[in-house]
């Protein structure tokens, strides 16, 4: 009998139709498969997911089976390679007789392995190794108090442990004799050291950039700064990734299809493009919270915009990503990255095949949160798409923000705050079909919307234009909130530190005479800055 192929996209689909109370037997009625089909697709879902409570796995630990009678211990608890199966029929030989209809029936049934009556289940803590950086020989002595690496590293590799550092330099607190250099003074303990590691700094209990922001002092001596830039010079001569963080890497991976270029400088004149594609005629920056700050990174207000203008006049569209969207939503950037390009192998349907209706606040909360890269907004009015019963698209609305509340404002005037689609689908038309839904039942006078221009690379050609709204002002670039001291990688909108808002949350540091900006460094503050928006309206008319 040939064996049904099906979707991911599908098998989800089913999955998740059953897990909203929706019958196998409607389901079936939805799909060509038997009900047999998805019944035996849906235990199989839930039995992995019992498998996964039953058998969780923990950070830092290995999940490991002990044989009850013999002690014996296997590393492959899921008995992926058998040889657990192997064991028991030797001590066993009966359970040789049980087929694998019968084991998968127990674990149906049971939601654990067939074998779990003949093992016990133990967490044991993950073996801690140093692997050599230039070949796949490890040594559990990952303090080198035996000088293994070292030996290693001279007789395979024929490199000083002087010349590794240069090139590794994370490993300079590793070799416990290395020839004098001249340190720096930890100004905590006044201990010299070649550099002030976080080793040495969790001693004292703070961090690297901790330490930076409160002595603002260097954290490595100048004869170890210079041996390291050798090396980074002679390290990226020879390397296909130059200079290339691992956010970029990422995305360099993700899109395999673009051909980019890395850290191009002919562009600009000089300044550096993450990543470049000539094809395209669209750069990439990834813009590191820490680095790309007003204060720390020392990047003023108009930096970013004007190197988006730059690129404009060549003649090229560039993209800005911060760090943390990377972070904390890199599944949306990459998405969003695809879309651009024109590589989104998503599902595509037409917007004529889905039900527009109105949706619950929590509904929308937890979709747009799920898949908008800016996250959730407050709305007075929700849009939902549903493709077969499920959600694919979100707009929603709002005529309660201040920046609406012009001289001329009315309950008829509203900002279109968020609209987005599912992750897995690409949905012809949608957008006009819902935004038509939301002007036949609420009959607005005005609807504005705000476009980022990080992400907007034509203004006069965009998702906006297609549906009838007019370009009216390009705002000046925006800022948020940063603190290296809670959080590296996180901006923080800057609605939450209004004066009225210092006021209350800070009252020791409140002064009405300073200004907003001047209370915020004292609390330890920086700022970053973006490319401003564009703003849009759509006048539409009444008889």
């Amino acid at each position: 009998m040939e064996k049904i192929e099906i979707d991911d996209i599908i098998k989800n689909e089913i999955i998740n139709k059953y897990k909203y109370g929706i019958s196998m037997r409607k389901i079936e009625k939805q799909y060509p498969y038997s009900f047999t089909f998805i019944q035996k697709l849906i235990k199989s879902y839930e039995w992995v997911e019992k498998i996964k409570i039953n058998y969780s796995q923990k950070n830092g630990y290995n999940l490991i089976a002990i044989c009850r009678k013999t002690g014996k211990e296997f590393n492959d608890y899921s008995n992926e390679s058998g040889a657990i199966t192997k064991h028991i029929i030797l001590l066993y030989p009966n359970e040789n007789n049980k087929s694998k209809y019968i084991r998968k029936s127990i674990e149906y049934n049971t939601g654990k392995f067939w074998y779990d009556e003949f093992f016990k289940f133990e967490y044991r803590e993950e073996k801690k190794l140093k692997k050599c950086n230039y070949c796949d020989w490890v040594t559990e002595d990952i303090s080198n108090l035996s000088g293994a690496y070292e030996k290693h590293l001279l007789k395979i590799h024929n490199i000083k442990p002087e010349e590794h550092i240069i090139k590794i330099f994370e490993d300079i607190s590793y070799f416990k004799k290395l020839p004098p250099m001249d340190g720096i003074i930890c100004a905590i303990c006044g201990k010299k050291l070649r550099i002030l590691n976080h080793k040495h700094l969790k001693k004292h209990n703070i961090g690297v950039y901790d330490y930076k922001l409160k002595y603002e002092e260097n954290i490595v001596s100048d004869s170890t700064k210079t041996k390291l830039r050798n090396g980074w010079s002679k390290t990226l001569k020879n390397s296909s990734f130059k200079n290339i963080s691992l956010s970029e890497k990422q995305i360099k991976d993700e899109l395999s299809e673009i051909n980019f270029i890395t850290s191009d400088r002919k562009i600009l004149g000089g300044l550096e493009i993450d990543l470049l594609s000539i094809n395209d005629k669209i750069g990439i920056e990834i813009d590191g919270l820490y680095y790309h700050s007003e204060i720390i990174g020392k990047k003023e207000k108009n930096y970013h915009i004007n190197k988006t203008n730059m690129a404009n006049k060549a003649g090229f569209q560039l993209i800005h990503i911060f760090e943390d969207e990377i972070i904390m939503k890199k599944e949306i950037v990459i998405n969003k990255l695809k879309h651009i390009f024109g590589i989104n192998n998503s599902l595509k349907i037409h917007g004529r095949k889905c039900n527009v209706q109105e949706i619950s606040s929590k509904e929308k909360s937890q979709f747009i949160e799920k898949y908008h890269i800016q996250g959730n907004s407050l709305s007075t009015h929700n849009i939902g798409a549903f493709y077969r019963d499920e959600l694919v698209a979100v707009m929603s609305f709002s005529n309660n923000r201040n920046m609406n509340k012009t001289h001329f404002h009315t309950q008829n005037n509203y900002e279109l705050v968020r609209f987005v689609t599912k992750s897995n689908y690409i949905i012809n038309g949608i957008a006009s079909k819902m935004l038509k839904y939301f002007i036949s039942k609420y009959n607005p006078y005005i609807i504005i919307s705000f476009a980022d221009r990080r992400w907007t690379l034509n203004k006069d050609d965009n998702l906006y234009t297609k549906l009838g709204f007019k370009l009216i002002t390009i705002l000046k670039p925006d800022y948020s909130y940063v603190n290296f001291k809670i959080s590296r990688n996180r901006r923080l909108h800057k609605f939450g530190f209004g004066k009225s808002s210092i006021k209350k949350r800070y009252p020791d540091i409140y002064d009405e005479s300073k200004t907003e900006w001047e209370m915020m460094q004292e609390l330890g503050y920086d700022r970053i800055w973006d490319c401003g928006k564009f703003k849009y309206e759509l006048i539409l008319e009444h008889n």
